[in-house]
């Protein structure tokens, strides 16, 4: 390697000394020379010879752009060069090639030099290898976008895990599950519930693409399963084994054609199948499902993707778990509360009718009743309540107030007498923290079919009462406080005629209450019901008319008893 060295005599003293240090220096500089509009090198120091693996005899004469290669920037070149048409002194970093071709970053900075007369004469650049430090804001740049990338992914994770806490039933939250998937991996999602032995129960799809081409093509697969037989991943995933569950894998025509169902074949090339994962739906005690994401591409899903699905299939596994464990509980209140309920008997000259109807949701079993009793001193009990509270707790102390009600009217005891005892009860045992009742004791007709009607409204909404002629009378008299509640003062009584054609009507706060309006524009659309029924109506028919009329999603329990007194003949 041979460079170009003035004697130091031919130059004036403090040029030689300049230039002395510059060589000695480990130092990489280059001079070039300005003909033309043209910068050719006239000069590189040796350490731009170590620097570029290039000797002088190689460069001089020529100009920077031999160092260039494909991966330099030309908009970088290009501010360069217009920085130096303009004489300024010019910064930048571009990506160079090595004499070996081996590649470099070259950061540089190159100032003009101009003559006596101000001509600009020459370039001299100044040039360090940038690599290491490139490299290092580089890979620091990547470890932050992939912490990034990383909390970008966790926070979606922990998003769809909320979405599923939300949702209290396990069919639905699978259905939930594949959707919100959907949107975020692969081009298309199955969710696959284990059956009681741990097989193949019922599929969920969803696309990414909400195409009516798409979601026709996913149909088939939700609606027969049989083709899940033909999937050793979804099979694998689904019996929480380890193999083929936390890698993606290719999938080929080969592995489609394993699939027993040519339509199930078909579906699954309309929806595209390049690339996949299955990870296991993992509860508390063992696997609830498999989760498949499928991907057109076959470059999609890394093993970051993977890491995540995997953290998914834990999470919504065990939010999935909470939901089947609320629908046995929510089936076990239910029919608890129903075996409570009694069976309506009939009684001479009274004609009674009720609906129970559990939350239009689901979400709740509530401690509402209703009781009809003939009583053997002559005349009825008849009651309707609400305990507070959504649980198997509320729902067998349901079971117990109604039953202290009926004990307290079969004793003959009036109906004041009989709610202050059972509240005296509820308080003494804490039966329950709270309840409402109206209890009503309806008489022997006299002879012309006439019935007097005792009532009192333990904290209850007001009991409606329909003449004969449509007219709707609120009773809104006798009013205590709830069952469990300190009673201030005796609990009386109200009592009104019971007419024959009369239709007495009890409900609970479920058939009026909603989120949306306040309570009594419920119990105003009820009264405006009932009056508009036409006259002659059967008990059972009064019932569902007014259950009909009443508006809105239901979020509580409903429970109306109806009993109209018969006319004479």
């Amino acid at each position: 390697m041979t460079t170009y060295r003035p004697p130091a005599r031919e130059l004036p003293h403090r040029a030689a000394l300049s230039l002395r240090a510059a060589l000695e220096a480990r130092v990489a500089l280059s001079l070039t020379e300005v003909r033309d509009g043209r910068d050719t090198l006239v000069w590189i120091s040796p350490e731009f010879e170590r620097m570029s693996g290039y000797n002088a005899d190689d460069l001089v004469g020529q100009d920077m752009s031999v160092l260039q290669c494909d991966s330099t920037d030309r908009a970088d070149v290009d501010r360069l060069h217009a920085g130096l048409l303009k004489g300024e002194t010019v910064r930048a970093t571009l990506r160079n090639r090595r004499w070996d071709g081996s590649e470099f970053w070259n950061r540089m900075v190159i100032s003009p030099v101009y003559d006596d007369e101000g001509t600009l004469t020459h370039h001299v650049g100044y040039h360090t290898d940038a690599t290491a430090d490139v490299e290092a804001v580089a890979a620091h740049a990547a470890r932050i976008g992939r912490a990034d990338r990383r909390n970008e992914r966790m926070h979606l994770l922990a998003e769809i895990t909320q979405e599923l806490t939300t949702v209290l039933d396990m069919d639905e939250g699978a259905s939930r599950l594949a959707d919100l998937v959907a949107q975020h991996f692969g081009d298309w999602v199955v969710v696959v519930l284990a059956d009681r032995d741990n097989g193949v129960g019922a599929a969920y799809v969803s696309t990414r693409r909400r195409s009516a081409g798409q979601l026709a093509a996913a149909r088939p697969l939700a609606e027969s399963t049989a083709w899940v037989h033909g999937s050793p991943a979804l099979l694998n995933a689904l019996r929480g084994g380890e193999t083929l569950v936390a890698q993606p894998f290719d999938i080929n025509s080969a592995l489609i054609d394993e699939i027993p169902d040519a339509g199930h074949r078909t579906a699954i090339r309309r929806l595209g199948a390049s690339r996949a994962i299955a990870v296991t739906l993992q509860g508390r005690e063992g696997p609830l499902g498999a989760l498949g994401i499928l991907s057109r591409s076959p470059d999609a899903m890394d093993d970051d993707d993977a890491q995540d699905l995997v953290h998914l299939g834990a999470r919504a596994g065990l939010a999935l778990e909470n939901a089947r464990l609320y629908q046995r509980e929510h089936e076990v209140a239910v029919t608890l509360q129903r075996s409570l309920l009694p069976r309506l008997v009939d009684v001479p000259g009274l004609d009674c009718a009720a609906t129970y109807e559990p939350a239009s949701d689901g979400t709740d079993v509530g401690g509402d009743w209703y009781d009809v009793v003939p009583l053997p001193q002559g005349g009825v009990s008849v009651s309707v309540g609400d305990v507070v509270g959504h649980d198997i707790a509320a729902a067998a102390a349901m079971g117990q107030l109604r039953s202290s009600l009926r004990v307290e009217a079969w004793a003959g005891h009036h109906v004041a007498e009989a709610v202050d005892s059972v509240d005296h009860l509820v308080q003494t045992l804490g039966m329950t923290d709270l309840a409402t009742c109206v209890l009503a004791q309806i008489d022997a007709p006299d002879e012309a079919g006439l019935r007097r009607l005792h009532y009192v409204r333990a904290g209850h909404l007001t009991p409606f009462l329909i003449d004969p002629d449509g007219t709707v009378v609120a009773l809104d008299g006798a009013l205590t406080t709830p069952l469990g509640v300190p009673t201030r003062g005796d609990v009386s009584e109200s009592t009104v005629d019971f007419v024959p054609g009369a239709v007495l009507v009890l409900y609970t706060d479920g058939l009026v209450e909603r989120r949306d309006r306040p309570l009594p524009a419920g119990i105003a659309e009820l009264r405006a019901a009932a009056e508009a029924l036409p006259p002659g109506l059967t008990a059972r028919e009064v019932a569902d008319q007014l259950v009909r009329a009443t508006t809105g999603q239901r979020e509580d329990d409903t429970c109306i008893l109806v009993v109209r007194n018969l006319p004479a003949g």
